[in-house]
């Protein structure tokens, strides 16, 4: 009865603790105990009553997820609250919820593969086809942390066996970005005569959907996915993805989901050298980073490079499965572009005449473009300045796109984002071509549509590069399962082969990844009087006979 008591008074200095503050935001919350057992009904609380916390209490309602793999929870918060609930004796630690993004510098649209087969170049220089007499990733469980994975593309069917939308909170991670798709084609598409093949073709592969079909997301819906993955029993996960700012939270996860068995593999990041450290989640130490490699064994120019870097892999020009809803644009010439919504934009179907716009800044948009389109070039101002400015002009829709700057070659799709939720007009990235040939057509009236387009893209990024480390590390542990992550790591990175300066370099990190050389390290009692197969070429001379470039 006394600890009853107690616990309704807590509770209801809890109800009216805080005022209703506007501008809530998700935080991440560290505890040290459990979340069920500070959430945990009254009449079955484990706690004492003399440690609960108010500052808990008075928020039950707006906790949006439960955290078990480490204890702790997620909340939507104002500031005031966050800052209160870090003087609590039951929290180790408050931090916002973190922007996490696609990892992939362009978007191709998807097409078709002719004729038989084709074994991407990348997959030929971490020589996966030389391990497969021994192994092809049977039974291993790989978890694609993306934009989902669409199973019903036929280099993906077999190996799908199920998943998570973090997103839309359901258990259907179709993707509907394109992302997920081609990064778990490079993992595991199927070795069928048709398409492309993966680096470990019998790879079991689920997809863990966290990020939206603008290819955004947060810190939040990766920790549930890696929380996932460790429940779930998954060998590896593969994040082609990643932000700028550290986590505790997110970095503590990863360290778990080590101990657990699993091996995560991060993308670098795309932004050198505007950033001279690596993304997170790569940066942790208990997560695998990669960095991207061209056909000739340089590193990608975009690519982000650190002293902590783990391992490089082809990540320029990669051909793999690729499906996704593309919005259409239809100009009345019949020509037709892809484009993309920009992140935060509503995607409301949009019908009407396009007006030049110019750069998009304040004085530049004609009397005409009311109830119109304003098409307006990238550069001078930010996307979401350029969408409101046309928006106070009148118009009910915006298309931005490339343009050639100084050292600047850029054609491709614009991925981008208006930076906040709000009450934006439909605002939509496209490439320079694509606007150049508007500009030529006369900027006569345009329609856009939604469709959704299955077949394979060559795509460049750190993220293109990750999926090459996580399948070598698929082929391993399909070989020899009970090998723990800790070992496998440091199996295959010192298996790499070295590039740039000898040892590991901020540039290339330990080297580029090569599957055969980690099964030699791993197995060696395969090859014992054997070396190399006979015809084994060096990696540097190893080149796809892929017909795209």
């Amino acid at each position: 009865m006394k600890r009853m008591l107690a616990l309704a008074l807590v509770l209801g200095t809890g109800v009216t603790l805080f005022a209703d503050e506007p501008q809530r935001r998700q935080w991440l919350v560290a505890t040290t105990v459990p979340a069920a057992e500070l959430f945990a009904p009254p009449a079955i609380t484990l706690i004492d009553p003399d440690r609960r916390a108010p500052e808990l209490e008075g928020i039950r309602d707006r906790v949006i997820a439960r955290i078990e793999v480490v204890d702790g929870f997620a909340a939507e918060l104002t500031e005031s609250e966050a800052s209160e609930l870090r003087k609590s004796s039951l929290v180790r630690y408050v931090e916002p919820v973190y922007e996490r993004r696609a990892l992939e510098l362009d978007s191709a649209p998807p097409s078709t593969l002719a004729g038989s087969q084709e074994t991407p170049w990348g997959i030929l220089r971490v020589r996966a086809p030389e391990v497969w007499h021994y192994g092809r990733g049977k039974r291993v469980r790989v978890g694609v942390i993306d934009t989902g994975i669409d199973y019903t593309h036929p280099d993906l069917a077999h190996a799908y066996r199920g998943g998570k939308d973090f997103v839309n909170g359901d258990d259907d991670p179709m993707d509907d970005r394109g992302h997920g798709t081609h990064v778990a084609g490079t993992i595991g598409a199927a070795d069928d005569l048709a398409g492309v093949v993966g680096v470990a073709p019998e790879a079991e592969l689920y997809g863990l959907k966290v990020l939206d079909s603008s290819g955004s997301g947060s810190s939040l819906n990766i920790i549930r996915a890696v929380e996932w993955a460790v429940d779930n029993d998954l060998d590896v996960i593969n994040l082609s993805l990643g932000g700028g700012e550290h986590s505790k939270f997110e970095n503590e996860v990863f360290e778990k989901a080590r101990r657990s068995g699993v091996v995560a593999v991060a993308a670098a990041g795309n932004a050198w050298p505007l950033h001279t450290t690596l993304d997170y989640p790569a940066a942790y130490r208990s997560v695998v980073s990669v960095a991207a490699l061209t056909r000739e064994d340089s590193l990608a120019g975009f690519s982000q490079r650190a002293a902590d870097l783990d391992l490089s892999a082809p990540g320029v020009g990669v051909d793999s499965s690729y499906s996704e809803t593309r919005l259409l644009i239809t100009e009345a010439s019949g020509a037709g572009h892809f484009g993309h919504w920009m992140a935060f934009s509503p995607r409301t179907p949009v019908v009407g005449s396009l007006v030049d716009c110019g750069l998009g800044n304040r004085g530049e948009f004609p009397a005409t473009v009311k109830g119109n389109i304003a098409l307006i070039r990238r550069g001078g101002s930010t996307f979401a300045e350029k969408s409101a400015n046309a928006q106070a002009a009148g118009a009910i829709g915006a298309l931005i796109f490339n343009h050639t700057v100084a050292g600047q070659e850029n054609g491709g799709v614009i991925i981008g984002t208006l930076g906040q939720p709000g009450n934006w007009i439909p605002t939509i990235g496209i490439s320079r071509e694509s606007g150049e040939s508007m500009l030529r057509h006369g900027l006569g009236p345009v329609t856009m549509k939604e469709t959704n387009v299955v077949g394979y893209a060559a795509l460049q990024g750190t993220s293109m590069a990750t999926p090459h480390v996580a399948g070598v590390f698929a082929l391993m542990k399909g070989i020899k399962p009970w090998v723990d992550a800790e070992t496998l790591v440091g199996i295959v990175r010192a298996a790499a082969d070295d590039l740039g300066d000898p040892g590991p370099d901020a540039v290339f990190g330990a080297g580029a990844v090569d599957g055969f050389r980690s099964l030699q390290e791993l197995a060696p009692e395969l090859f014992e009087g054997t070396g190399e197969p006979d015809g084994a070429a060096p990696p540097s001379r190893r080149r796809s006979t892929s017909h795209r470039g």
